[in-house]
């Protein structure tokens, strides 16, 4: 094993552990030991000594005895890989699949543990890696260890899948749920370490995807790449069937950078103005461990870059973020870490660097990052060919905690997006974690508020269409009773008030449908719906509302769902339009003169026909805003951006006599400001709330100030119904 050969950015020190053995923190990865000089099976080179391509011979799935015969690299255009004798009749492997061949027989990839150069290791080692699917074969998987390598068949221990009581001897692999695997075991120099995968039928189309990393039970490795709507990786084979997530993760992981790699992919996030990509590195719920990063890198090619520098976002909640962008997850902060562009990696191709070691620990610990930013042409994706990161597996203590953004409604009570997605019970219990549940719609003797004013807050604050779980659950319903009956909410609360979608509950996809949700796609009004554990549609991948029964001690947080980008500022405080476009919206901030406000999250795209951007606008290069004074809201002026959000804050009355217009030119008050104290009636600019470096930047409160107005500068010359979602301002941290 040549460690110099292996570039990905992970640390590969070796470690002397004693005088007799030497731990190697990355032991092997199983799509480490290929380049990528062919176009889809790249050819085999530098291989790791303690790897060897075979099967087990048919019809004796888990339990065969190894073999390499007849195992040989073949050429052909398209790169080199491993294959029997008899062509296609046996198995076949490659830099990030295995093939099983006809008859049933098994493909294996098995690392022998300090076999000929690979490191001397004894003790606990970490199994990190994934099976997943590249074509429609019905394909069973597994891995098996045998700890001295020579006892056969019957001393394997099935390690992957993992079910209790009993380990299965193999799990199906399918779309879009890949099998992954994050286990511990103990090793001696001989341990055989198997992965393997089991043709079910047509053995034509069973081809799985395999990435598996042996490393150090200390050393931090990623799991999966962040997102799932990844586009366009340059492989051939099975299109159409591939799980890309899978095939791209093995893609960024595989050590290779630079525009001649062939294996490369677009980024997530839909093109402007947030293109975003990234790694986890989530861990066993029992693990107690996180990952703290020293530094990351995103190698892109020379088809498209980044508009700007990028940001990087750390991932702060043990959980799969899937495809949902990290800009507008609460379960990432975003670092206050400049990204470094260099002009050249070994190839020629732009890269970025992020040094995070200024920051303290806890500021760096979590469980994975995403790189996010808009691209220089908006028409086509940034294309990448590698993501990377220098991290170390420490603590799970070291992370700062998420919790949701609490928003205080007049009853006293806090509302706030649990952080966790997963079932209905899983959201829950998050919920309880922070001494709430729920949110429940029912009443209390002598309460003041009304129950459907209360559900009408819920559903006009909290506008994402996806569907919230709610606190409604049919505790133990015999049949007859489904499917009105039963139904409680979890705070204990009186059930008399309902707001069931017409034709709900009606355990429509049959029994189990003992949950509530709350669907505003369907309705925007708010209307619940039954469904089962997992939601629906059924993937366990919901977010819900949190209510907490008491009220903050801090002072207040806002929230503002959505501001529509024909939201106009210069119509701020009119009932009526006078200017086109639309009347902007705005929050009280009456008696809070002097405050300071932030603004923790903003995010959404802003679309003029002309420029596509996020709230900071497009800076397209020969474009500006130069605005007069509208009755007695000041200009607005900005020689160097295009339309951004803004803000105008009003006092009782509407101002008679504009204030001079402030101007945010590069070559005046700019944009990267950290504090700013705008007059009443003056439009000031505001986008993302945050700095180049992603620093908060805080807005004093003007005496007499009773509303903030949001809106943009020419709101009324708006061609696309594009908003920004979600600005919350805050004047203190989650109070």
């Amino acid at each position: 094993m040549k460690l110099a050969d292996r570039a990905y950015a992970l640390a590969l020190s070796l470690l002397c552990a004693g005088t007799s053995n030497i731990r190697a923190e990355i032991i092997a990865a199983t799509h480490i030991d290929w380049t990528n000089s062919g176009h889809v099976s790249p050819t085999v080179q530098n291989t790791v000594a303690g790897f060897n391509y075979g099967y087990y011979p048919a019809n004796t799935g888990t339990n065969g005895v190894f073999s390499t015969t007849g195992m040989f690299p073949v050429t052909n255009p398209n790169g080199q890989y491993w294959n029997g004798s008899d062509g296609g009749d046996t198995p076949a492997q490659s830099q990030f699949d295995i093939h099983p061949g006809s008859g049933g027989t098994t493909v294996v990839r098995r690392y022998t543990v300090a076999s000929g150069s690979e490191p001397l290791v004894s003790g606990p080692v970490r199994i990190v890696g994934r099976f997943f699917e590249l074509n429609s074969g019905f394909t069973h998987v597994f891995v098996t260890a045998d700890p001295d390598g020579d006892a056969g068949p019957a001393a394997r221990t099935t390690v992957v899948p993992s079910q209790d009581p009993v380990p299965t001897p193999s799990v199906e692999v399918t779309i879009p749920k890949p099998i992954s695997f994050d286990v511990t075991l103990n090793v001696s120099p001989g341990t055989t370490i198997d992965f393997g995968a089991l043709a079910m039928d047509n053995y034509y189309s069973d081809s799985t995807g395999l990435i598996a990393w042996i490393v150090d039970d200390s050393t931090a490795v990623p799991t999966n790449l962040l997102s799932s709507p990844l586009g366009s990786p340059n492989w051939s084979f099975f299109n159409g069937y591939q799980d890309f997530r899978g095939l791209c993760y093995g893609m960024a992981t595989d050590g290779v950078t630079g525009g001649t790699d062939p294996t490369t992919f677009e980024l997530a996030g839909g093109g402007y103005p947030y293109q975003y990509g990234g790694l986890l590195y989530l861990e066993n719920a029992d693990s107690g461990k996180a990952t703290r990063f020293d530094s990351m890198r995103i190698d892109v090619t020379a088809t498209n870059d980044f508009a700007q520098p990028p940001s990087l976002y750390l991932l702060r909640h043990n959980s799969d973020p899937a495809s949902i962008d990290p800009v507008a997850d609460d379960r990432y902060e975003r670092l206050p870490v400049p990204a470094v562009r260099h002009p050249a990696n070994a190839t020629g191709q732009p890269y970025y660097t992020f040094d995070l070691t200024t920051l303290q620990s806890s500021q760096r610990a979590g469980y994975g990052f995403a790189i996010c930013g808009s691209s220089a042409n908006n028409s086509t994706p940034i294309v990448v060919s590698e993501i990377s990161a220098v991290a170390n597996r420490v603590s799970n203590s070291e992370v700062v905690p998420t919790k949701p953004f609490w928003v205080e409604w007049t009853n006293g009570h806090r509302y706030g997006i649990s952080t966790s997605r997963g079932n209905w019970e899983q959201v829950q219990a998050e919920a309880v974690s922070h001494g709430g549940h729920l949110v429940s719609f029912g009443s209390t003797p002598g309460q003041t508020f009304s129950t459907a004013e209360e559900n009408d807050f819920v559903a006009q604050t909290f506008t994402d269409p996806e569907g919230w779980y709610i606190g409604l659950k049919q505790v133990s319903p015999t049949p007859a009773m489904e499917p009105a009956q039963g139904w409680q909410w979890v705070s204990g609360e009186d059930t008399s008030y309902t707001r069931w979608h017409p034709g709900e509950p009606n355990n429509y996809f049959g029994a189990g449908e003992d949950y509530g949700m709350m669907i505003l796609s369907i309705s925007s009004t708010g209307t619940w719906h039954d469904t089962r554990l997992p939601g629906y549609p059924e993937t366990s991948n919901y977010r819900g509302i949190v209510e907490l029964p008491t009220p903050g001690t801090g002072e207040r947080n806002f929230f503002v769902s959505s501001i529509s980008a024909r939201s106009n500022i210069f119509d701020a405080g009119l009932t009526t339009s006078t200017q086109g476009g639309f009347l902007p919206p705005s929050i009280n901030l009456t008696g809070l003169g002097g405050k300071l406000l932030r603004f923790p999250k903003i995010h959404g795209t802003l679309n003029t026909a002309a420029d596509f951007s996020g709230p900071d606008g497009a800076h397209t290069p020969g474009r500006s805003c130069d605005l007069n004074a509208v009755g007695g809201i000041s200009g607005y002026l900005n020689g160097n951006n295009t339309p951004a959000l803004v803000g105008v804050f009003i006092g009782a009355a509407q101002p008679s006599t504009p204030p001079a217009r402030l101007d945010f030119s590069t070559s005046q008050i700019g944009e990267n400001f950290t504090t700013l104290a705008p007059a009443l009636g003056q439009v000031f600019f505001i986008g993302d709330g945050l700095t180049s470096e992603g620093l908060s930047q805080q807005f004093t409160i003007p005496a007499g100030a009773e509303k903030l107005y949001f809106g943009y500068p020419d709101g009324k010359f708006r061609f696309s119904p594009d908003w920004i979602n979600g600005p919350s301002p805050d004047r203190t941290p989650d109070s």
